[in-house]
């Protein structure tokens, strides 16, 4: 194999001059001339004393690293001459393309390659590691031109040469991204060199998206999601979704603030289902129903219910009070309610024309109270048989 290196085949050779100040038995570290006595093999190395040769292993020895040792005691003035050969190989290889060595670097400004293979850099092993193809593509820790992206067994980084890129690692991160010391963007997206977007951090461990030239963002905080603009959170300038562009369910397990902050802006519960309306005297007794049905809508504490009751026999007596609400009503005299309805064969008291529902404080029944002119309401009594249709709103606690 063709390569720069060291190999005994060739050989350079170095030079050292020692002048002994007198009783020297051995040379070692900087000559004369400042040059530090080195060698790899004492085979070849030779030692002249004021110009003759001396004879390797008998008048002196190499047993010591870049050290001549058991000389006879040199005398003052004695000048030692030492000749180091090196080993060098000589490159057998092919290089297309211009190419200088300058104090030991080796520099070229074109780099071709010689087969369909493409430009290959691999380890002292032969292991292949980075290669750059005939079409142009940076692939590191593959061999295939095949984009990584488009494959489920390659991985890698691939930098395609019409400015793709991809990274696919198999089971772990394949791309981390770090900021130090200060909030800012990590990432930053730009089209036609204008910046769009970014992904970055803010309050020191934030995740924040933000489009930039007043786009809307987010910024993840510890447990809000939180509207980002410009760098900085977003009050009340940002709306989710368009009248044409909706978003489709939220699902929410507390409540929404509506048209402020404080208590009486927040919204708890929306509720809407059926129930079953019962009409019994306030003594014991059974009813006979040919028709129940109930409906209600409860909007926080506010709740509306509807129903119709046909019923044609009944044993109670008393005041007729109408059972099953949904919620019971709430427990404050605020709470008081009055509703519309509609009877049909149902005695009314003598004297009075208007029946009203009416839901009192801390009840889980209405009852039907009467009205007449500039006198005292009467409260409607059980009725054998009869039909109602009523509608009630009322708040409660619950």
């Amino acid at each position: 194999m063709a390569y720069l290196g060291k190999t005994p085949s060739q050989a350079v050779r170095q030079r050292y001059y020692f002048t002994a100040s007198g009783g020297e038995t051995s040379l070692s570290g900087a000559d004369d001339n400042g040059n530090t006595l080195n060698f790899t093999d004492g085979a070849y190395v030779d030692v002249y004393l004021n110009g003759v040769l001396l004879v390797a292993g008998t008048d002196y020895n190499t047993s010591t690293a870049n050290t001549i040792g058991g000389l006879t005691a040199l005398s003052a003035s004695d000048v030692v001459e030492l000749v180091v050969y090196d080993t060098f190989a000589v490159f057998g290889g092919e290089v297309q393309g211009d190419m200088t060595v300058t104090n030991g670097a080796l520099k070229t400004t074109d780099i071709t390659a010689v087969d369909s293979n493409g430009i290959q850099f691999n380890t002292d092993e032969g292991t292949e590691r980075v290669r750059i193809d005939d079409s142009g593509n940076l692939l590191v820790g593959q061999s295939s031109s095949t984009a990584i992206d488009t494959s489920s067994s390659i991985t890698g980084y691939s930098f395609r040469e019409d400015g793709r890129g991809a990274i696919t690692r198999d089971g772990g991160i394949a791309l981390a991204l770090n900021r130090n010391s200060s909030d800012g963007d990590i990432l930053e997206l730009k089209k036609d060199a204008v910046k769009v977007g970014s992904i970055g951090v803010d309050f020191s461990d934030n995740l924040t998206i933000d489009a930039g030239a007043g786009e809307s963002g987010l910024n993840f905080a510890t447990s809000q999601l939180c509207a980002y603009r410009g760098g900085a959170n977003a009050d009340a300038a940002v709306d989710l979704g368009l009248s044409s562009v909706r978003w489709k369910d939220l699902y929410l397990s507390g409540g929404v603030y509506l048209g402020g902050t404080g208590a009486a802006n927040h919204l708890d519960d929306y509720e809407e289902g059926t129930w079953t309306p019962q009409v019994l005297g306030s003594t014991s007794g059974t009813t006979t129903y040919s028709n129940q049905h109930g409906s209600y809508v409860k909007v926080g504490k506010m709740v509306s219910v509807s129903g119709y009751v046909n019923w044609s026999s009944a044993t109670g007596t008393g005041t007729m009070r109408i059972y099953g609400l949904p919620f019971a009503t709430g427990s404050t005299s605020d709470y008081l309610a009055a509703g519309s309805v509609f009877m049909n064969n149902i005695d009314i008291p003598t004297g009075y024309l208007t029946p009203v529902m009416f839901a009192d404080i801390n009840q889980t029944f209405l009852v039907i109270y009467y009205t007449r002119d500039n006198a005292t309401w009467q409260v409607g009594q059980m009725d054998g048989a009869g039909s109602i249709i009523f509608q009630i709103t009322y708040n409660t606690d619950a």
